[in-house]
Formats: C-alpha cells, sequence, structure tokens
C-alpha cells in the first residue's frame, strides 16, 4: 500500500486537486468562487468520507479525490443557478473537466485495454499532473491552457497576458521542467 493512502496523506493531492480545479471552473465559476475554496471543500468532504476508500495506491487515491473535486464544483454551479438549473452549464463543467482528464492520458500511450494497464495509466497520469502542479505558475498556467485545455499558443498569450513568443518559452521550459521531473516514466 502507498505511504499517501496508509497515512491517508490528503495535502500531498492539494497542489493536483487545484490544477484541476483552475482548468475545471472555468470563467464564470472562478468570478464568483475561488479554487483554493473548492479544493478545501473537496479535501473536508473526503477526510469524512475516508472510510469508503478501497483503493491502495496514488493514482486510486487521485481519482477518488478528483471525483469527489468534480461532485463538488457541480454543486457549486448548482448552487449559483439554484432558482433557474442551468442544464448546459453542468453539461459544459463536465466536459471540461472530462475534456481534460482525457487530454492528459492522452499524452501517455496506451498499450491495450486491460484494467492493470488502464490502472498504470491512471498513476501515470497522477504522477504527470503532480508535477505539472508544482512548475511556476505561469510556466504552470501555460502549458496547462495548451495541453489540457488544447488552446492556441494566440489564445494563451492574450489570455496570460503576454506575447506569443513568451508564452511559447513559457511551455518550452515548462515541459522540459516536466520531463526531468518525471525522469524514467516509460509508455
Amino acid at each position: 500500500m502507498d505511504d499517501a493512502v496508509r497515512d491517508w496523506d490528503l495535502e500531498r493531492f492539494r497542489p493536483y486537486l487545484l490544477l484541476l480545479a483552475r482548468q475545471g471552473m472555468g470563467e464564470l465559476l472562478r468570478a464568483k468562487d475561488s479554487p483554493e475554496d473548492l479544493v478545501q471543500e473537496a479535501l473536508a468532504e473526503a477526510h469524512g468520507l475516508r472510510g469508503r476508500f478501497r483503493g491502495t495506491t496514488a493514482g486510486q487515491m487521485a481519482e477518488y479525490l478528483r471525483m469527489i473535486l468534480h461532485h463538488a464544483l457541480i454543486d457549486r454551479a448548482k448552487g449559483y443557478r439554484r432558482d433557474k438549473r442551468d442544464a448546459a452549464m453542468e453539461r459544459s463543467l463536465e466536459e471540461r473537466f472530462q475534456d481534460s482528464s482525457r487530454r492528459l492520458l492522452d499524452v501517455i500511450p496506451a498499450r491495450g485495454d486491460s484494467p492493470s494497464r488502464a490502472a498504470i495509466r491512471g498513476e501515470r497520469a497522477f504522477r504527470v499532473l503532480d508535477a505539472l502542479s508544482r512548475l511556476p505558475p505561469a510556466q504552470r498556467d501555460a502549458v496547462a491552457h495548451r495541453h489540457l485545455q488544447g488552446r492556441k499558443l494566440a489564445e494563451i498569450a492574450a489570455i496570460m497576458r503576454r506575447s506569443e513568443l513568451s508564452v511559447a518559452s513559457l511551455i518550452h521550459r515548462g515541459l522540459a521542467a516536466l520531463r526531468a521531473a518525471l525522469g524514467g516514466l516509460e509508455a
């Protein structure tokens, strides 16, 4: 059993969850709430649900926490639309959250569909996101916009209020740092 799971070290996952929250919230929710508050809510809920977790690895814990965060995000969106439910907004949040996860897994080539192979891919995805969450904020944001959200360079430059050359440099340095941090991560 992984130490993070055995010790129930949820704080280890905070940077990972913050990255997911920043990517999943979108502009509308970020204007009303902070990713930090959403992550704190998800971690508090996970702590309360401690007895329900049956996994043994950090990757399984990360997926468990990702789902709790996802539900907290949907609940928060519903709270802002309580009087008039906006199903389109809920679908949009769901699609954004799932699309980020798919893009991440697409970076890690699959070799078959077996459950053990899927578990290995989940562990690798956690390692990649964990390393990404530890990059300097500008590099992290640039890489996430490009590779998790699939945005174009010009779009990222406008969002980050930087030149395209600056953003390209941030992405290049961020990817180099990720490669170094992940070292022996094999497909």
